[in-house]
């Protein structure tokens, strides 16, 4: 399920691991390696994954769109907290919010998270990135990306 592509500052030809995101909501790149965990904390992963269910991108202006999409995502991997439904619902208003910085910390952890795993030539294929007031979205192409998990 490797998949090749052409490198455009180096004209080599690089394979990019596939990305599953299992049953249990953990992030696994497969590597030739073998499998390797991508730890990231919940709210980073349903940031993630409201982006690879949109390829087409998401303006950050247009993230609180979102809200119910968030929390049906996060409703059934938040179980350790007596009041979930607060919980969340003050989680998704801050990562939504445009007014405070958590988006653009949550999109900075996954890039390092990302960076720390792959090389830096693919990396950027794994980052929600786009222009300044432009749509962010993921690069790798859906092919490669494993959705196993089924939110509520």
């Amino acid at each position: 399920m490797q998949t090749q592509t052409k490198n455009l500052e180096n004209p080599t030809f690089v394979s990019l691991p596939p990305l599953l995101i299992d049953e249990e909501f953990k992030f696994i790149l497969i590597k030739k390696s073998g499998r390797v965990e991508v730890k990231m904390n919940s709210l980073c992963k349903i940031l993630y994954l409201l982006f690879v269910q949109h390829p087409e991108g998401i303006s950050l202006y247009n993230l609180p769109d979102y809200e119910e999409d968030l929390k049906n995502l996060y409703l059934p991997i938040c179980w350790e907290y007596h009041n979930k439904h607060q919980f969340i619902q003050q989680s998704i208003a801050s990562l939504t919010c445009r007014y405070q910085n958590s988006i653009h910390e949550k999109i900075s952890r996954i890039r390092a998270i990302f960076n720390k795993h792959l090389s830096p030539d693919i990396a950027p294929l794994y980052h929600i990135d786009g222009e300044r007031s432009q749509a962010k979205k993921i690069a790798l192409s859906r092919e490669l990306i494993i959705v196993k998990y089924k939110a509520s």
